[in-house]
């Protein structure tokens, strides 16, 4: 195991909740960088979508540093969003 950034959002970065209205990105919690914690056994990021400590969400990254060199590790990836128009998007 190696150094990993301290990224809060990164690792669950295509998740998002509604406050007020207002569209707010997941975030892991502190827990999820202590690895001692076995897989369920607490929540790990905002909305719960990770179970388990250095665990990644769809869509998901984050970067370590082992072997004298940084690294990204991808979680799975993505499902495609939908296509819109370019001016629905305005």
């Amino acid at each position: 195991m190696g150094f990993y950034a301290l990224e809060v959002c990164d690792p669950v970065q295509e998740n998002y909740y509604k406050v007020d209205g207002v569209r707010v990105q997941d975030f892991v919690l502190p827990e999820w960088f202590e690895q001692f914690h076995k897989k369920g056994a607490m929540k790990m990021d905002h909305m719960g979508v990770i179970d388990a400590p250095f665990t990644l969400a769809e869509g998901g990254y984050t970067e370590v540093f082992a072997k004298g060199r940084w690294h990204s590790l991808t979680g799975p990836q993505a499902k495609p969003k939908p296509k819109r128009h370019r001016l629905l998007v305005r």
